[in-house]
């Protein structure tokens, strides 16, 4: 398998016959070529997770492959069968075309479906999608991301390469609607994600870092309430949490702290993972997400393993990471999971393939670098 950052990776249910012994992850796209990063891919990935508890492994097998080479594009679990591929750029250079595309992929046949194009007319990349279920009625938030250059309605220099739209996509209809938004600034290569701090308190949606027009930005950013976004005239309104935070993009920003066993639910909280700068550090925002960031050390048990003590790390032996593709979910067993896949080390984006894994102290949580093995025709062979 490639390295690739600047792909996405999701997970679905078990496909083997025991749903504890092994899960699935699914790869799309990402930047291929080195140094430059000239060249997106148009590979799809299937892996399947053992999640050994001293040393978990992925197997991977090649699927059909998308439409187009994707990078700086998202993916979204629509329901336990398909996902949303939305946008990104046709290869990962200055020159790119950025694409409107929106597709409907099917996980039994490894299928893809067009689906309405999103109104970006210069399409859209590095822009962030999360999945929310506004009372039955399931959809997707799309914040910001950089427009294209290609084409006469894209080549007016004084245009804005930035978004400052935000969008709701019913997933019951597969329609697009602008959302009107109160303080929002165009920004690209952000974070976002669903979170509910208090489990019993309105779910909003998070964004963190990125940058704009002018520069990179540390900030934190709190939505009002998601309820109603999928009624038309709801508008979003923002808060200016905390502009003291380390800045970065390109970066990972999962939620964590779900309900064991639950699937498409909003967070408790937060993990903030590496970055361009690049960062190889992690970080947890206090509960009300305002000033307080924590920057966790390692602990080494008498077993000689490295417990992440509840919650953030660095990345073991590297000069940071950045462009990397990460999922959260919770088990059955009662752990939260939190995987962090490729991406580029140092400035100069040196590729790696390495997994690595963080469970919560429920099961003892564990850094493990897994080996990353390919299906093929012939048999099954380790990747170097």
């Amino acid at each position: 398998m490639d390295a690739a950052p600047f792909s996405k990776i999701v997970r679905f249910e078990a496909s083997c016959a025991n749903p504890t012994a092994c899960y699935d992850i699914y790869r799309f796209g990402g930047c291929v070529a080195p140094g430059a990063l000239g060249a997106a891919t148009d590979r799809v990935y299937w892996g399947v997770v053992t999640p050994d508890r001293d040393r978990p492994t992925v197997r991977w097998r090649e699927q059909d492959p998308s439409p187009v080479p994707l990078a700086g594009h998202t993916v979204v679990v629509a329901d336990p069968t398909s996902a949303i591929v939305l946008g990104g750029q046709s290869s990962c250079s200055e020159d790119a075309t950025y694409l409107d595309l929106t597709f409907l992929w099917r996980r039994a046949d490894a299928g893809w479906v067009s689906l309405p194009a999103i109104p970006e007319p210069c399409g859209l990349s590095f822009h962030t999608a999360n999945y929310f279920n506004d009372a039955g009625n399931v959809g997707m938030v799309v914040l910001g991301g950089r427009r294209g250059t290609s084409g006469s309605a894209c080549s007016d220099p004084t245009a804005p390469r930035v978004s400052n739209k935000a969008w709701w996509f019913d997933l019951n209809g597969y329609v697009w609607t602008e959302k009107e938004t109160e303080g929002w600034l165009g920004v690209w290569g952000h974070a976002s994600a669903v979170v509910n701090p208090t489990a019993a308190g309105p779910n909003r949606l998070f964004v963190h870092g990125g940058r704009t027009e002018d520069g990179w930005l540390s900030r934190v950013l709190r939505y009002s309430p998601l309820a109603g976004i999928s009624t038309p005239g709801t508008p979003l309104s923002l808060e200016l949490l905390s502009d003291t935070s380390p800045e970065r993009m390109f970066h990972t920003m999962l939620p964590f702290g779900f309900a064991s066993g639950t699937r498409f639910q909003p967070g408790t909280s937060l993990k903030l993972a590496g970055g361009a700068r690049p960062r190889k550090d992690v970080w947890k925002p206090d509960e009300t997400y305002r000033a307080t960031y924590t920057a966790f050390t390692t602990k080494q048990t008498s077993t000689g393993k490295v417990l992440w003590n509840g919650g953030a790390f660095d990345y073991p032996g590297t000069t940071g990471v950045w462009g990397q593709a990460g999922l959260s979910y919770s088990t059955s067993a009662g752990y939260y999971v939190f995987m962090i896949l490729g991406g580029c080390i140092g400035e100069f984006c040196g590729l790696t393939n390495a997994l690595y894994l963080y469970r919560n102290a429920c099961q003892a949580a564990l850094v493990t670098l897994v080996t990353p093995v390919l299906l093929s025709l012939l048999g099954a062979f380790a990747l170097t």
